[in-house]
């Protein structure tokens, strides 16, 4: 239905305000300096047509990107709706991506000693799944990521091979 274009640029300030709106390197039409003040508050809806014999094309213009509108019946909230959307999921990855997995780490809190030692005499020693004694670790029932905390009823031992099971999913 729509999706950044990449095959339109917009061109910087003219003499008068308006902005050139480039095709493959060549000006195929200019916005004037009111539209563009329009596309940065709401999608500025434009038709091009590309050559003069070709096809054409429905744009929309918002905040300096050209999104391309593969349904030209959209009405404009619909068009600013799927903008926020298209963009909301772009932040979202970025985030994810541009915050270091060691930084998520780092502000965790450790599992203080007296609610390793009080868990450790709860669970014997051992795997609360299996029962080994081997490779131990304490693992929050609902992990941290999803609101867990480090209190005694949230932690549990789970040996390496269980905790490898569990994974990030909550319970025991």
């Amino acid at each position: 239905m729509i999706k950044r274009a990449t095959d339109m640029m917009l061109g910087s300030e003219g003499f008068f305000g308006g902005r050139d709106v480039i095709w493959n390197n060549s000006i195929i039409a200019t916005i004037n300096k009111q539209n563009y003040k329009i596309s940065l508050e709401r999608p500025f809806i434009v038709t091009v047509r590309k050559s003069q014999r070709g096809k054409i094309m429905t744009y929309a213009l918002f905040r300096d990107i050209w999104y391309k509108l593969t349904d030209p019946d959209l009405t404009l909230e619909e068009v600013t709706a799927l903008i926020m959307d298209i963009e909301v999921k772009r932040q979202k990855k970025l985030d994810a991506v541009m915050t270091p997995s060691s930084n998520k780490k780092a502000n965790r809190e450790p599992i203080p000693s007296e609610v390793q030692r009080a868990v450790w005499r709860r669970d014997g020693g051992k795997c609360v799944k299996c029962f080994s004694g081997e490779n131990l670790h304490f693992d929050h029932i609902i992990p941290v990521s999803k609101g867990g905390s480090n209190s005694v009823s949230n932690i549990q031992i789970l040996c390496a091979a269980c905790n490898l099971k569990k994974g990030a999913s909550i319970g025991g």
